[in-house]
């Protein structure tokens, strides 16, 4: 145990010497590249039209992200406790996140994080479609996420082009079991199946807790702008049978709607996602019309399929969102142009899950000379990134914002991280950890009154529940929440 909290403290160390390291550069260097930038104005997504729109989000957070608390606290008798206490808000009810990491960087901003066991990777593609499935990286990360109460994501569990089984390559063609890899489509569903019920029914090793009763999934990814790929099948001989939920297959949203019913067989208390990409402040862009034109048919509540009624009025099926960025396009970066996406995918009555974003970046592909040409600083993207969550946070229809890089380099972007890549922290992540954790926080003390009770305003979430004399406690205030709150405190053992 002591060498556990030894490392934590190093691990402490570090951090503070490389918060002070990257201040300290900021106050030197406040725009690097200062000289080449000159001509071009500071851009962090606000223009004239946006300024009234982060206004009013600043108001509607205050509105829609805030409760009036009472809270009465007893003890272990059931007595009312007056004394003085402390509430510390400490986690937020709305998931802010990123690919889960163990770094205390991570620790100190998010509550939520991400992990990608697409079904080609947690199944070796030499075993075939009989293999079994491979928990043990997926289970630390499971079982370290809950020791953080950190809520975690699956991304994802149907993925038609690149996370589709690898045991369908025709090299395999000569294993014994090449004769289980499906050819008509009756055969692909049983597999589906088959591979939802082993992915919902199984238990976090840490308090045996089946991953259907608590975790979020990515169901479909991409069906309204990708499709199976069949040539893997066709070249080897097999028929290309695959249920696909794209768009363009004659039943394509039927499919979709039956792979998020099957979900919720084995899922029944987990968030379940329609994932698609899209520009997210550009309404006139080909690929947003027809991502548009997808969810209007998957969540038709008019339907003449049950199964597409049934996802439609699943209040826990949501409209999950890519919000990749690039910088192409800056007049489609403004908050005023994001504020009208985001409300035109409201219409469809779904919660919105943003579970994948980069603040403005450049791709990996581009050559150095356009890099510098075209990128924003580190400062410009961190004062994009705050008015970015600031807009997302101020939506009644939006629970969550997730970003998809950790470090610069990750993925296909240079610079999408919230670190460089030498794991140093970038503008962004001070600027975030100041929105999150300080202006988006709330602590309250006082007295309480003679009956164990105070009233408060604060943030949704958990807060922690100090009193001289009192272990401390937590307690959960959601939006679904009841505002009136009874606590049991247990009184500290005396010492010695």
């Amino acid at each position: 145990m002591q060498h556990g909290i030894n490392e934590r403290r190093i691990l402490r160390r570090r951090f503070f010497r490389a918060t002070a390291s990257a201040l300290g550069a900021a106050l030197l260097f406040p725009r690097r590249g200062l000289a080449a930038e000159s001509k071009r104005a500071f851009f962090d997504g606000l223009d004239d039209a946006g300024r009234e729109v982060m206004d009013q989000a600043r108001r509607d957070i205050e509105r829609i992200r805030k409760g009036d608390f009472k809270l009465r606290v007893v003890d272990g008798d059931g007595k009312p406790v007056a004394a003085p206490i402390e509430l510390q808000h400490v986690r937020h009810e709305f998931r802010f996140g990123g690919p889960f990491s163990e770094n205390p960087l991570f620790n100190d901003l998010f509550n939520s994080g991400r992990m990608n066991p697409h079904w080609g990777v947690i199944q070796k593609a030499e075993d075939g479609p009989d293999g079994a499935y491979q928990w043990e990286h997926f289970d630390k990360m499971l079982n370290a996420a809950h020791a953080r109460d950190v809520s975690m994501r699956w991304h994802c569990l149907i993925y038609e082009e690149h996370g589709t089984p690898r045991w369908i390559d025709a090299k395999y063609n000569g294993q014994p079991w090449w004769k289980d890899v499906p050819e008509t489509e009756g055969q692909w569903w049983k597999l589906i199946e088959r591979h939802l019920r082993e992915v919902g029914t199984h238990k976090r090793p840490g308090d045996g807790k089946p991953l259907g009763e608590f975790l979020e999934f990515d169901v479909i990814n991409e069906t309204g702008s990708r499709m199976w790929t069949n040539l893997r099948l066709e070249a080897a001989g097999k028929p290309a049978a695959f249920p696909s939920a794209h768009n363009r297959h004659p039943r394509g949203w039927a499919n979709a709607a039956r792979m998020i019913t099957l979900a919720r067989q084995y899922m029944p208390k987990s968030r379940l996602v329609a994932l698609e990409p899209w520009p997210v402040g550009d309404l006139n862009n080909g690929m947003t019309k027809r991502v548009l034109g997808h969810f209007a048919k998957l969540f038709d509540r008019q339907s003449d399929d049950p199964l597409i009624r049934q996802v439609a009025e699943d209040p826990q099926v949501l409209l999950g969102c890519q919000g990749h960025t690039g910088v192409h396009d800056r007049a489609a970066l403004t908050m005023a142009r994001i504020n009208e996406c985001f409300e035109r995918f409201s219409q469809f009555g779904k919660e919105i899950a943003i579970t994948e974003y980069d603040p403005p970046c450049v791709p990996k592909d581009k050559p150095p000379e356009e890099f510098e040409r075209t990128r924003l600083m580190p400062e410009e993207q961190a004062a994009w990134s705050v008015n970015f969550y600031t807009l997302a946070f101020s939506k009644p229809y939006i629970g969550e914002l997730m970003r998809w890089c950790w470090a610069d380099g990750q993925s296909m972007k240079r610079d999408a991280g919230i670190v460089f890549q030498d794991f140093r922290p970038k503008p962004e992540y001070f600027a975030l950890k100041q929105l999150l954790t300080e202006t988006w926080t709330t602590r309250w003390e006082g007295p309480l009154a003679a009956d164990g009770s105070a009233s408060f305003r604060g943030f949704f979430g958990t807060y922690e529940v100090s009193v001289p004399g009192y272990e401390p406690a937590r307690l959960r205030w959601n939006s679904d929440s009841p505002r009136d709150v009874r606590v049991e405190l247990t009184r500290q053992s005396v010492k010695g």
